[in-house]
C-alpha cells in the first residue's frame, strides 16, 4: 500500500509533489508540520530538500529530525 493512502487512511492529510521544487513551493505555501521526502527526485535528491527547508524554515521549538536522531543514537 503507498504510503499517502495509509497516512489519508490515519486520517492525516497527504500533498504530493512531482520533484524537489514543486515539494519547496509546497511548504512555502503550506507550512506543513512534517514532511515526508523521497530521497530520489527528478530534479533534486530529497537531502538536498531537506537541507532547503531547514535553511529556509529552521524551527525554534526543540522539533528533532532525522539527522538529530541519527547523531543522537
Amino acid at each position: 500500500m503507498p504510503k499517502g493512502r495509509t497516512l489519508r487512511h490515519a486520517g492525516y492529510e497527504v500533498v504530493d509533489a512531482a520533484c524537489g521544487a514543486d515539494a519547496l513551493a509546497l511548504t512555502e505555501q503550506l507550512r506543513p508540520a512534517l514532511v515526508v521526502l523521497d530521497v530520489r527526485m527528478p530534479d533534486m535528491s530529497g537531502i538536498e530538500v531537506c537541507r532547503s527547508i531547514k535553511q529556509r524554515w529552521p524551527r525554534h521549538d526543540g522539533a528533532a529530525d532525522l539527522g538529530d536522531l541519527h547523531h543522537a543514537q
